[in-house]
């Protein structure tokens, strides 16, 4: 295991891959919640979108393992990736629903 500051967790690359998804996440829920064309987008936009940034979180980081940019798959970044998901999410919660 390599040995991680705690602050390393609170860097700016951390704070910029959170915010990323988390403006991606509220955007896509306030688009497919408003949008017409397909029901099931309308009725499900908070399981769609996140399942969408999750998965293409996900996706993002095996692919900067398998390319061979020098680039390699860091959980820390996913898991910003991921709880900046979830701050989409709450986001949304609280502007709409309260």
């Amino acid at each position: 295991m390599p040995s991680m500051n705690q602050w390393d967790l609170l860097s700016f690359d951390k704070f910029a891959h959170f915010s990323q998804f988390c403006i991606l996440i509220f955007l896509m829920i306030v688009g497919f919640h408003k949008q017409h064309t397909f029901t099931s987008l309308r009725f499900y936009p908070f399981r769609t979108s996140m399942g969408i940034g999750i998965g293409y979180s996900i996706m993002l980081e095996i692919v900067q393992l398998l390319a061979n940019t020098g680039r390699s798959f860091d959980s820390a970044d996913a898991m910003a990736n991921i709880l900046g998901c979830f701050g989409g999410l709450l986001i949304f919660y609280l502007i709409y629903k309260i």
